[in-house]
């Protein structure tokens, strides 16, 4: 029987979850595996994973032909749909591993995939590969938005739920864990979510995303005050940047709002 290589960039051999090598399609889990909880969190292990693909100038055929051959030798279950057209179009999934992995595996596993992706699609492209811990990665597939579904083979809502396994809280490292912003840094995780890499990070396109977020894809809370909305957007804007100097507050070129 032909062997079915795991598709993951492993150090390790604990990946495989196989005693002897490369699994063959006869020991292939059938079954949700066993969850295991390690006293680290940078070494859990999953099987469910949210992805989400967006290079500059749009999936190719190509690109979606590869993360397709990708899919199907690395996953027991998947969804993978497009959502758009042009140089906006890019890919979602939803994917059961077959066998359990460390998110960074499953981030080499992906990037090695696409080496001519540049240094920023790259940064983009690992962000948006997420654990995924419950149905809300799914309803978020099904929103419609040019959207064509590519491929899908999940179980069914009612069995789905036992692949997943919740995140451990996060863990608090001292005062500076205490002190981290973590509304604007889950602003700022959007923004290289669901921008296009390069894309301008000035008030105006900022405040054009908040409205994408809030009102279209509805992912954040309605900021029900407008001039709240010019502020977060200045704000976000500098965050995103990581401004280390309070000249910007002068520059009235670069924080126009209009």
């Amino acid at each position: 029987m032909t062997s079915v290589n795991s598709g993951y960039d492993t150090d390790t051999e604990s990946v495989l979850s196989t005693s002897g090598g490369t699994p063959t399609l006869m020991s292939l889990p059938l079954n949700p595996p066993q969850q295991i909880f390690d006293e680290s969190q940078d070494s859990l292990k999953f099987t469910s994973f949210a992805i989400t693909f967006r290079p500059l100038g749009g999936i190719s055929e190509k690109d979606l032909s590869d993360f397709m051959t990708w899919t199907k030798r690395s996953c027991q279950f998947y969804k993978v749909i497009t959502e758009k057209t042009g140089h906006e179009r890019h890919i979602h999934a939803a994917i059961i591993a077959r066998t359990q992995v460390t998110r960074g595996n499953m981030v080499k596993s992906l990037l090695r995939k696409y080496p001519h992706l540049s240094f920023d699609e790259k940064k983009v492209f690992r962000q948006g590969i997420k654990i995924m811990t419950s149905n809300k990665w799914l309803d978020y597939l099904e929103k419609g938005d040019e959207t064509i579904v590519i491929e899908d083979n999940l179980p069914e809502r009612g069995h789905i739920e036992s692949y997943f396994k919740p995140l451990p809280p996060p863990k608090q490292t001292g005062p500076s864990s205490e002190a981290k912003d973590k509304w604007f840094s889950h602003l700022e995780t959007l923004w290289y979510e669901h921008m296009p890499p390069g894309s301008h990070s000035t008030p105006p396109y900022v405040r054009h995303f908040l409205y994408d977020m809030m009102y279209n894809k509805r992912l954040i809370k309605v900021i029900r005050d407008d001039k709240s909305i010019v502020q977060t957007s200045r704000h976000l804007s500098r965050y995103i940047q990581k401004q280390t100097t309070c000249d910007i507050m002068f520059n009235t070129q670069f924080e126009n709002d209009s």
